[in-house]
């Protein structure tokens, strides 16, 4: 007796015995001498190297390099191109972040206000729309808004008593020299009084009602 096989099983047996003689795809050989890839972790240790987030802590408010923040914030940007588009680079991003947390966090206990600003302008670069350091900013600003300030002279002229006084901006990083009196505003300050015998001036920050004093500079 014969047996017909159907045409699909004929055809089937057929690309079954092709595909059986087919060679398995050929896998790239790694080679040995090659360093693996770079972890998230080693990235992003390379990323706050280069862009020096360990900076010490300053001594007192202290002024951050204006240098040195070009330097970080070019940094910053240009890991964000080169590593938001894989896994990794993602992982190696968040270390980072978590790194400006840190230093934040160090700045504030210090008061350090432009090391502040820089640092959320910095962190302001991965997640623009977080409103975490919003209070904290707006501390910062308004601390650098107010004046440093030492008295240089206080002379009296045709019965009239002067003060001499040297201001220091942070904010804009600039000096001014003024000639005041009790009473007067500038730089957003008032002039409160002079005490014990010229020893200085009583001062009041206008944003916040603060007073705090500025002591006569002595010669030496």
């Amino acid at each position: 007796m014969r047996y017909r096989f159907p045409l699909f099983a004929v055809i089937l047996c057929s690309l079954a015995a092709i595909v059986g003689c087919e060679s398995e795809p050929e896998v790239e050989p790694v080679d040995p001498s090659l360093p693996p890839p770079p972890t998230a972790q080693e990235i992003a240790q390379k990323i706050i190297a280069d862009a020096q987030l360990d900076i010490p802590v300053p001594a007192g408010r202290g002024r951050f390099p204006a240098s040195v923040k070009s330097s970080m914030l070019g940094v910053l940007r240009s890991a964000k191109t080169e590593h938001s588009a894989t896994p990794i680079g993602k992982e190696a991003l968040e270390h980072v972040v978590g790194r400006l947390d840190k230093r934040i966090g160090d700045f504030s206990d210090v008061k350090a206000w432009q090391y502040i600003m820089v640092f959320i302008e910095a962190r302001e670069i991965f997640e623009p729309n977080s409103k975490q350091y919003g209070s904290l900013k707006d501390e910062a600003y308004t601390q650098l808004m107010k004046p440093e300030v030492k008295v240089t002279g206080l002379p009296t002229i045709d019965g009239r008593k002067l003060i001499l006084l040297l201001f220091y901006l942070p904010m804009t990083d600039k000096y001014y020299k003024e000639t005041v009196q009790v009473g007067d505003e500038i730089h957003g300050l008032r002039v409160v009084n002079v005490f014990g015998q010229d020893r200085g001036v009583t001062l009041e920050y206008l944003e916040t009602g603060e007073l705090f004093v500025a002591y006569m500079q002595r010669s030496k």
